[in-house]
């Protein structure tokens, strides 16, 4: 009987801890999210530049825009246009835009 108490008191420390170490690993992930989003500013899918809309509705057409996002390409500090689309079948799609509408690529 003690052995069965001994087993079942381990059984709950070792299942505390892990639930603690989890929530620390959660937390962690967590603040490093927040600190990569720091330098971006999310938009309005109205306050995004026409020819940004233009290409979006031009290529993109049966897409949703979800997301819109303005930052700084760190190589030429010309602001970017983060645009997140998903269409009908649940497909995710992130693409880039300068302010003149043409999609590009930034290291990140």
């Amino acid at each position: 009987m003690k052995t069965l108490f001994k087993t079942i008191a381990a059984s709950m420390l070792i299942a505390g801890a892990a639930a603690i170490s989890n929530t620390a690993v959660a937390q962690d992930t967590k603040v490093k999210v927040e600190v990569e989003q720091d330098d971006r500013t999310e938009l309005r899918i109205s306050e995004v530049p026409s020819p940004i809309s233009t290409t979006i509705t031009n290529d993109y057409g049966d897409w949703k825009t979800t997301k819109v996002y303005k930052m700084k390409d760190p190589a030429t500090q010309q602001h970017v246009y983060e645009v997140h689309l998903s269409n009908a079948d649940g497909a995710m799609e992130t693409k880039r835009f300068s302010a003149e509408g043409e999609e590009i690529e930034i290291d990140d």
